[in-house]
């Protein structure tokens, strides 16, 4: 507990506040999180530190803009980083970005949850909330040159997203990635509540060798509540997913939650997840959560201090 609280020091002093956010020049932009987390299981206790943000000015010369976006992991001493650094074009309610971009299944489209709520899982389930090309970046350490090209559009309550990479390395065939994604907000089902339907689709092409990811799901809030669900399928496990949660506001400051993730992949397990969280102080937040399978396998507890902005 106090490597967490001396970290949540260390993120307070090297990350912009709100007050600082809220006086950015205009058409700056930044979300993201920084965040500290660690993990007890059976047979083993683990420390690491996850970073994910994203920084832009689409309008820095007419219509022309930058965009920096930032995956960072430190784990056992050692810090991995992927870079996100593209030129944009905006027209309308449309924008082009080239450079070292993102896949559209990494931000805009899918559910911003992590999976199970937890880092470590985030990480190690790739393909199910988000690109595949993303983990293998952040985590082969191989400096992958990355290469790309994305579109963004918006027809009314519908934003459609393209991306399309290629990734190499000194002496290795280059990885081609492309993705699309969309989602369509309903905001005029009631008035209490609001959801979205969301779905995402990427192929890689490893030397002639393509796998699939594609996932399709919906998200919504009613009141307090929030929920989602999604079904998913992955060749990199060989088989599909069914993912759904539900989030409950106490307070303004206290949520609770539980997710449940069904994996069949030969194994045919389902993991668990209770959670809650709690805003400190102005973006800082602390989470619990527990992590455990049908057969009490994996049990598992993250205790994180995360700022978000």
């Amino acid at each position: 507990m106090q490597k967490i609280i001396a970290s949540a020091l260390v993120i307070a002093g090297v990350i912009p506040s709100a007050s600082f956010a809220q006086s950015l020049p205009a058409g700056f932009e930044m979300s993201g999180y920084i965040e500290y987390s660690d993990l007890n299981g059976d047979g083993f206790d683990e420390n690491f530190g996850r970073m994910d943000a994203n920084f832009a000015h689409h309008n820095l010369i007419g219509n022309f803009g930058v965009s920096l976006g930032i995956d960072a992991l430190h784990v056992d001493g050692n810090t991995r980083s992927e870079l996100y650094p593209a030129i944009t074009y905006s027209f309308g309610d449309h924008m082009i970005s080239a450079g070292m971009t993102r896949s559209v299944l990494d931000n805009g489209y899918l559910p911003e949850r992590q999976i199970l709520g937890s880092s470590l899982f985030d990480l190690q389930l790739p393909g199910i909330g988000g690109s595949y090309m993303k983990q293998v970046l952040l985590q082969s350490g191989a400096g992958a040159d990355n290469i790309g090209l994305r579109w963004d559009g918006a027809f009314g309550n519908t934003k459609v997203g393209v991306s399309y990479n290629s990734l190499s390395t000194s002496g290795s065939p280059s990885v081609d990635a492309f993705a699309v994604a969309v989602r369509h907000s309903m905001p005029g089902l009631s008035s209490t509540g609001e959801l979205d339907a969301f779905a995402g689709f990427e192929r890689i092409d490893a030397s002639g060798s393509a796998v699939d990811v594609w996932t399709i799901g919906v998200e919504g809030q009613i009141n307090k509540f929030g929920y989602g669900v999604s079904f998913g399928d992955t060749d990199f496990f060989s088989g599909n997913h069914v993912r759904g949660w539900v989030d409950y506001d106490i307070t303004d400051r206290l949520e609770v939650s539980a997710e449940v993730l069904s994996l069949n992949d030969g194994s045919g397990s389902t993991v668990y997840s209770l959670g809650a969280s709690y805003e400190i102080w102005n973006g800082f937040v602390a989470e619990a959560n527990y992590i455990d399978d049908d057969d009490g396998n994996t049990s598992t507890t993250e205790i994180s201090v995360r700022y978000e902005f």
